[in-house]
């Protein structure tokens, strides 16, 4: 395999080894050598720029996709964040309107076992007991009047209140450290978020 280089591209006889030895010749010959090495070095010359350039626009484009990654990850979480907290405030908020409404949490139940509504189903049916007994109404024990009625309420949910309340801190700190990730992301890029 022949090699490619500069002495096998130039005819001998430009050179002045052949027949001619005229000055003018060789000094074509040698002026198109020249040339030609000058035009091969533009086009090194070119194309390292062109793979530089290539190479940073790689670079450029990799960390940017990267960093928008990062950034709806940390808008995701962000997102989570405030749907756990607004979910738990919606959930208290329900709570108290059903304590609020119909007085209890939870329906209540005319037996409290399986056994007693047998018994009682056994007694309708020998005719002993002709009136079903009514369950009974958690609301009727609670005040009619308007504010009374809210804070009874609240009162009879304040047990489930304090177990949302943990899920609600925990929300809440999700929410925090989604915010201070994100603002220190914004820092980081030269940003400051105030006076220091």
């Amino acid at each position: 395999m022949a090699e490619n280089t500069m002495d096998n591209d130039v005819d001998p006889s430009a050179t002045g080894n052949g027949n001619n030895n005229d000055p003018a010749s060789e000094i074509a010959a040698l002026r198109e050598r020249l040339m030609r090495a000058l035009a091969e070095t533009e086009n090194t010359r070119r194309q390292g720029e062109r793979r530089a350039q290539d190479a940073q626009q790689y670079a450029i484009t990799n960390f940017a996709r990267e960093l928008l990654q990062v950034v709806d990850n940390l808008r995701r979480a962000l997102a989570a964040a405030e749907f756990d907290l607004d979910r738990v405030q919606r959930v208290k908020t329900a709570l108290i309107n059903r304590m609020h409404v119909f007085g209890a949490l939870d329906p209540q139940f005319l037996f409290s076992s399986m056994a007693q509504e047998i018994r009682f189903i056994k007694l309708v049916i020998w005719g002993k007991i002709s009136v079903f007994p009514q369950p009974p109404d958690p609301s009727a024990s609670m005040p009619e009047q308007e504010p009374a009625r809210m804070v009874e309420a609240i009162r009879r949910a304040l047990p489930e209140l304090e177990k949302l309340e943990r899920y609600e801190k925990h929300a809440t700190a999700r929410l925090n450290r989604a915010i201070s990730e994100i603002v220190k992301g914004k820092n980081a890029d030269g940003r400051q978020d105030g006076p220091r």
